[in-house]
Protein backbone atom coordinates (compact mmCIF):
# COMPACT_ATOMS: atom_id res chain seq x y z
CA UNK A 1 0.00 0.00 0.00
CA UNK A 2 2.77 2.48 0.88
CA UNK A 3 4.47 1.81 -2.41
CA UNK A 4 1.31 2.63 -4.33
CA UNK A 5 0.78 5.78 -2.26
CA UNK A 6 4.36 6.86 -2.96
CA UNK A 7 3.79 6.46 -6.70
CA UNK A 8 0.59 8.51 -6.52
CA UNK A 9 2.36 11.28 -4.61
CA UNK A 10 5.23 11.27 -7.14
CA UNK A 11 2.76 11.43 -10.02
CA UNK A 12 0.85 14.37 -8.53
CA UNK A 13 4.12 16.25 -7.91
CA UNK A 14 5.14 15.67 -11.53
CA UNK A 15 1.81 16.88 -12.87
CA UNK A 16 1.78 20.10 -10.83
CA UNK A 17 5.50 20.79 -11.38
CA UNK A 18 6.61 20.37 -7.78
CA UNK A 19 9.74 18.46 -8.82
CA UNK A 20 10.90 21.04 -11.39
CA UNK A 21 13.21 22.90 -9.01
CA UNK A 22 14.97 19.73 -7.84
CA UNK A 23 15.41 18.66 -11.47
CA UNK A 24 16.85 22.12 -12.28
CA UNK A 25 19.35 21.98 -9.40
CA UNK A 26 20.44 18.45 -10.35
CA UNK A 27 20.87 19.52 -13.96
CA UNK A 28 23.08 22.45 -12.94
CA UNK A 29 25.22 20.23 -10.71
CA UNK A 30 25.77 17.72 -13.51
CA UNK A 31 26.14 19.96 -16.55
CA UNK A 32 27.05 23.42 -15.21
CA UNK A 33 28.83 22.86 -11.86
CA UNK A 34 30.31 26.36 -11.85
CA UNK A 35 26.83 27.93 -11.97
CA UNK A 36 25.08 28.72 -8.71
CA UNK A 37 21.36 27.84 -8.77
CA UNK A 38 18.82 30.59 -8.14
CA UNK A 39 16.52 30.33 -5.15
CA UNK A 40 13.29 28.36 -5.40
CA UNK A 41 11.31 31.60 -5.21
CA UNK A 42 13.16 33.13 -8.16
CA UNK A 43 12.95 29.85 -10.08
CA UNK A 44 9.17 29.65 -9.63
CA UNK A 45 8.69 33.29 -10.65
CA UNK A 46 10.80 32.81 -13.77
CA UNK A 47 9.01 29.55 -14.60
CA UNK A 48 5.67 31.33 -14.60
CA UNK A 49 7.06 34.04 -16.89
CA UNK A 50 8.54 31.44 -19.27
CA UNK A 51 5.23 29.61 -19.57
CA UNK A 52 3.71 32.69 -21.14
CA UNK A 53 6.54 33.32 -23.59
CA UNK A 54 7.86 29.93 -24.68
CA UNK A 55 6.92 26.73 -22.87
CA UNK A 56 9.34 24.58 -24.91
CA UNK A 57 12.56 26.48 -24.20
CA UNK A 58 15.33 24.59 -22.41
CA UNK A 59 19.00 25.24 -21.83
CA UNK A 60 20.25 21.85 -23.07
Amino acid sequence: MWSALGRVIWYVKEVVGENDYERYVNHLRRHHPQTRPVSRKVFERDKIQRLGTGPNTRCC
